[in-house]
């Protein structure tokens, strides 16, 4: 089956430029407009992590200008694979694509070099969520990045087993 996400994010931002974010991101403050200005955009991090990117970019938050290289790559290779294939070889087969482009083309290596790796609690706000809402801790976190990946794959709860309110609760209910 076809990740079409993967084809559509990268035909829009090759058609359109602009900023493509997973709807499982939670974005804490206001974009800067500088993002929107970079001829590619993600966010990185310094973490450990098997992912194949090793946490230099996220697929999940990926900007660029119309007619991009990366995005011009990306679309390409996606066409030519489902051309052959009908099958997602792996569900992170665009962080593949995104590899294969930083190893042969050097403006995306140059480009995503330069990406700082100040997103290194990406997924902190994720492992809160089923914890007592503690809002110092939120509003800091909140303060240190802008983007947070949350999960749809894992069961939140409103309430702790005390009966106190979490993170998903407050959240849920703004």
């Amino acid at each position: 089956m076809c990740n079409c996400a993967d084809i559509l994010r990268m035909c829009l931002l090759y058609e359109h430029g602009g900023l493509w974010i997973d709807a499982t991101v939670y974005v804490s403050q206001p974009i800067p407009e500088k993002v929107f200005q970079e001829p590619l955009f993600t966010v990185a991090a310094n973490i450990d992590t098997d992912n194949i990117s090793q946490a230099k970019w996220m697929g999940f938050i990926l900007g660029s200008s119309p007619q991009g290289v990366l995005c011009s790559f990306a679309r390409e290779l996606f066409f030519q694979y489902w051309e052959k294939e009908n099958k997602l070889l792996d569900y992170f087969l665009i962080d593949y694509v995104i590899s294969i482009a930083k190893t042969n083309l050097a403006s995306v290596r140059r480009s995503l070099n330069s990406i700082p790796t100040d997103h290194s609690q990406i997924f902190d706000l994720e492992n809160m969520m089923n914890k007592a809402y503690n809002a110092n801790s939120f509003k800091t976190l909140c303060e240190q990045q802008i983007f947070h990946k949350l999960s749809y794959k894992n069961k939140h709860a409103q309430y702790t087993n005390k009966g106190v309110r979490t993170l998903y609760h407050m959240l849920i209910s703004k």
